[in-house]
């Protein structure tokens, strides 16, 4: 009976991190089916994955500065994914791997309460963990290697607190694989096993090796393989304060008043306010883990670039286990209870090195002793149970702190979280719409051998090839793929450099796809005509229609209509199309008027004779007769409303509008 109970608190944290390992699995892998958000880290680690799979060890084409993963960080971690990669390739593989990991952290978080407070409050420190909206947002943006640290960080915690120096070592070496900028937090390790177990030997000899790693990966390796420029790329990040981490370093602690001026400014403070409130200042209580977390909010909150100390990136993931361990110790401080956990940690010889044997066992007979009394008056013939007397060992203090830790991550999640039940969710980086369709479409058009330059929100689609490229590197790309939402440099006029102007204006290139602001080059012979024999309608002596193509959406709710046009030559005005959806009556059934493509590609910027695929996608009021419809197109000067005139009919319609049948059925 004691061993089934025993097992009770492990399946409940099993069935706590397969529920979150789940959701966030569905929530991550859903945001990249939505091609709403941008995913360039994404694609970076998918491809560097599947090139070491394929024998080309941390090769990518997708970092600004390097050829390599190690000219940008040193993650050789990221391997651990090959294997599966051999089976299954796909950038999910990263997502779900990713969810996964940050939740294994909650098992060496358990222990720790568990040994600290008892197993109830434990399994409530777990699931404030799990339900911290910090963990969220670092689990839904996109995928980075930093996500592999708090599992062997909170390992290399736990040892540090069971002054186990074998796992310790073994646990920081594997987080040392995960990112370059460990070595900054295995310094603050080190200054744990002095606050924490009194080892000074133990703390230089970490601090040491955080040091040495840190020299070697940001002195050496990094920036043996960085194309732009000697020493490690990220010190820009720091200029203010020097050109080499040394230099950063000493300018840190020889200029307080300049660190306090860069440190006391409302975003960093809100930034704190966002980590700490959720956990009701129990770290604070737990002070050395605080301290022992200074070197990497050193490091965050320093940073001249805001994304370092913003809850919603990842460069906080080694703050988490930090946090939550610090957390515990705070917890029970503020409630020590007379637990059996409790007893035997205050009883510890490593805990109290300045008792004798004789001091040790009368504290110990002494906490047992009040345990006993407790239990025995809880228990007297008459007096009510009461629902606290129900946890084994007296744990009730330390699980009624838990649980208002628990309320207030929820709470906190709610209010500042980015999940479906936060008040910031945002259901379009989730929800697949029209635009979408379209996307996927034009992806299903590109080879899987060819090689392509896209959107940043398009990248993790191709990255699993030899050649990718992050627009507006093109590098001679057999292909190219923009999509105009793309979040951080859109791909429109002014926006972008005219760089999509530029890649309108190539005689290399031939736009062969368009749809809802989306645009799909080719190279080649952009006047080439790849389609049937045309019916050919002139509009004007300027603008030819060569043909179309119609598709609907979904019944009754949407028609998409591609227009093939060409130039005779270069238009002297910005035409706008006008796409009319009739009844067989007559009766209009849905309109849209813009530039073409989306207004993307204004008339009077065409090339004579270039092929321009221009797609209109028409919202419906209502579904399309059995006896079908027609779509009514041509051209007018917005200025004046004046219609340009056919001047030569290959389709029905009017002087100055073509008409082309859609069938009743889809």
């Amino acid at each position: 009976m004691k061993a089934h109970r025993s097992l009770v608190p492990w399946v409940v944290l099993a069935a706590l991190i397969a529920a979150y390992t789940s959701c966030f699995s569905f929530l991550s892998i859903r945001e990249r089916d939505a091609l709403y958000q941008f995913d360039e880290d994404l694609a970076i680690y998918d491809q560097i994955v599947w090139n070491t799979a394929h024998g080309r060890i941390f090769v990518s084409t997708l970092i600004q500065h390097a050829s390599n993963m190690l000219g940008d960080h040193f993650s050789p971690a990221v391997a651990l994914f090959a294997p599966i990669y051999w089976i299954s390739p796909s950038p999910n593989v990263l997502l779900v791997g990713q969810s996964l990991l940050l939740a294994l952290a909650a098992i060496p978080l358990y222990l720790f309460a568990r040994q600290q407070l008892g197993a109830t409050p434990a399994l409530l420190v777990a699931g404030a963990y799990l339900v911290y909206p910090a963990l969220h947002y670092v689990n839904l943006f996109q995928f980075h290697e930093i996500t592999l640290l708090p599992l062997p960080l909170a390992v290399a915690l736990l040892a540090i607190e069971q002054d186990r120096r074998l796992l310790f070592f073994g646990s920081a070496l594997v987080a040392l694989t995960v990112k370059e900028e460990v070595a900054i937090v295995v310094v603050g390790l080190g200054l744990l096993w002095w606050l924490r177990r009194r080892h000074p030997r133990l703390a230089a000899a970490t601090i040491a090796l955080g040091v040495v790693v840190g020299f070697v990966t940001m002195g050496i390796i990094l920036p043996r393989f960085n194309l732009a420029g000697s020493g490690y790329y990220y010190v820009r990040r720091y200029a203010y304060l020097g050109n080499s981490p040394l230099e950063i370093a000493i300018h840190a602690l020889t200029a307080p008043g300049l660190l306090v001026a860069h440190l006391a400014t409302p975003d960093r403070l809100r930034f704190l306010a966002q980590l700490f409130v959720p956990l009701a200042l129990l770290p604070v209580l737990g002070w050395e883990y605080v301290v022992a977390a200074l070197p990497v909010f050193g490091y965050l909150l320093l940073a001249e670039s805001p994304d370092q100390y913003a809850i919603d990136r990842h460069y906080l993931t080694p703050l988490l286990p930090f946090l939550f361990f610090g957390t515990v110790v705070g917890l029970r401080r503020v409630a020590p209870g007379t637990s059996e956990a409790v007893t035997r940690e205050n009883a510890s010889p490593r805990r109290h090195r300045g008792l004798g044997g004789n001091a040790e066992k009368t504290m110990l007979f002494s906490l047992r002793t009040v345990r006993r009394r407790c239990a025995s008056v809880a228990n007297e013939p008459g007096r009510p149970a009461t629902k606290f007397e129900t946890l084994p060992g007296s744990e009730w203090p330390e699980a009624v702190v838990a649980g208002v830790l628990l309320v207030a991550c929820a709470a906190a999640s709610y209010l500042i979280g980015p999940t479906p039940i936060g008040r910031r969710y945002d259901a379009k980086a989730f929800t697949s719409d029209v635009h979408t369709v379209e996307m996927r479409s034009l992806i299903a058009e590109i080879p899987p051998d060819a090689s392509v330059s896209a959107s940043r929100n398009l990248l993790s689609w191709f990255s699993e090839r030899e050649r990718v490229y992050r627009f507006p590197e093109i590098h001679n790309a057999d292909y190219i793929l923009l999509d105009q939402r793309d979040l951080r440099y859109p791909a429109a006029f002014s926006l972008d450099g005219n760089a999509l102007g530029r890649l309108f204006d190539s005689p290399d290139y031939r736009l062969i796809d368009s749809a809802e602001g989306t645009t799909l080059f080719a190279r080649g012979d952009s006047t080439a005509w790849t389609g049937p024999t045309p019916r050919l309608t002139r509009f004007g002596d300027e603008l030819e229609l060569l043909d179309s193509r119609v598709r609907r959406l979904s019944p009754g709710q949407a028609v998409e209509v591609t227009f093939y046009w060409r130039a005779q030559r270069r238009p002297s005005k910005q035409y706008t199309v006008f796409v009319h959806v009739l009844g067989p009556d007559g009766k209009l059934l849905g309109q849209g008027d813009s530039w073409p493509i989306d207004n993307l590609y204004p008339t009077d910027l065409w090339q004579p004779g270039r092929i321009v695929p221009d797609t209109h996608t028409v919202d419906l009021r209502g579904p399309i007769p059995p006896t079908g419809a027609r779509i009514e197109v041509g051209l007018y000067d917005l200025k004046t409303g004046a219609r340009l005139p056919i001047t030569a009919r290959g389709l029905p319609g009017s002087r100055d509008s073509a008409l082309i049948d859609v069938k009743g059925k889809a």
